[in-house]
């Protein structure tokens, strides 16, 4: 896991409204593809929206665990300098 100086690279993920026009075109794909009715393709493209917003909150948790890794350190770090200072 990295840590708030060592930090891969971030996944980026569109959040952003959707262009209505890409969501009927994903309607009638899933529809002709999978012979789904338009409430079972709209279902399944709110599955994936649900998915999509998990994965996204993951990853902040992901992130925000590495930052409070990178503060912890930073605190042992400390810990041990005001313990050498007392000697």
């Amino acid at each position: 896991m990295g840590t708030l100086f060592n930090q891969q690279p971030r996944k980026y993920h569109q959040t952003q409204d959707y262009d209505i026009d890409v969501i009927c075109t994903e309607i009638m794909h899933i529809k002709s593809t999978y012979g789904m009715s338009n409430n079972e393709a709209i279902e399944v493209l709110r599955i994936a929206e649900k998915r999509r917003t998990n994965n996204i909150f993951v990853a902040n948790g992901d992130i925000k665990d590495e930052q409070l890794s990178g503060f912890g350190e930073l605190i042992k770090e400390f810990n041990l300098i005001i313990k050498s200072l007392k000697k």
